[in-house]
């Protein structure tokens, strides 16, 4: 009698217990951030093709993240994260001659990323753990200011665009501690390096005969510090 299959579930059942029975942590607080970014833009129409990057920093530094993670052994995590920053907008410096004027603003929209989450935890001592781990996800943007005004103005000149949220991806290592309040309750700090990516235009069609082409997309460095508490549900 081939046993095997009785092997692989009675395993999957044990696994599947042991996380059942898991500690599941909720934690919430505010993040820090600064960041280097640049819009890759071009817009092509016949043979007029005008180049519309610019390099620039977000004029925001708050962010707010809200997290569940689960025990998939005694030291390892699995969970998910949700981070909202609010409206995203972007504070450009102008360049050349102009570099000593006031930085221009242009509003994006809203942006959120939803995240998978993994880390390790590493005991120091009775009270304090060091978290390595690392994030992969979504970044979110849903239009609004400016990028709606400039969608706005190409759905006037029918070209086929839309004003759904624009979506990407995002990677970022995990560093941090957390310091045991109580069985219940804990203090931490994270360090993120987040590199993000978002698409915002990839349109190539014939507008009114003419061949039409845009392309816009974001690539942000980002250095993330937040704090918080956890919660053990």
């Amino acid at each position: 009698m081939n046993r095997t299959p009785i092997l692989i579930c009675v395993l999957l059942f044990c696994s599947w217990s042991a996380v059942a029975n898991a500690q599941t942590v909720l934690g919430i607080g505010p993040g820090f951030f600064i960041e280097d970014s640049d819009l890759s833009a071009e817009e092509q129409a016949s043979v007029e093709l005008r180049d519309e990057s610019f390099a620039y920093t977000s004029d925001g530094f708050l962010s707010g993240s809200i997290y569940i993670m689960k025990d998939w052994t005694e030291s390892l995590r699995l969970g998910g994260q949700v981070t909202y920053y609010g409206t995203y907008s972007a504070s450009v410096t102008p360049e050349g001659d102009n570099n000593d004027e006031e930085p221009q603003i242009y509003e994006f929209g809203r942006l959120l990323e939803i995240s998978a989450r993994i880390e390790y935890l590493l005991p120091v001592t009775d009270t304090v753990d060091i978290a390595l781990g690392g994030m992969a996800g979504f970044p979110i943007l849903i239009p609004d200011g400016d990028f709606q005004a400039e969608i706005d103005r190409l759905k006037d000149q029918e070209v086929g665009v839309f004003d759904l949220p624009r979506v990407g991806y995002l990677l970022s290592p995990v560093f941090g501690a957390r310091y045991k309040y109580s069985d219940h309750l804990y203090f931490r700090g994270d360090l993120l390096f987040k590199w993000e990516q978002l698409f915002l235009f990839r349109t190539t069609e014939e507008v009114q005969s003419i061949p039409f082409r845009k392309t816009w997309s974001t690539s942000t460095l980002r250095s993330e510090f937040a704090l918080g508490i956890e919660v053990v549900l």
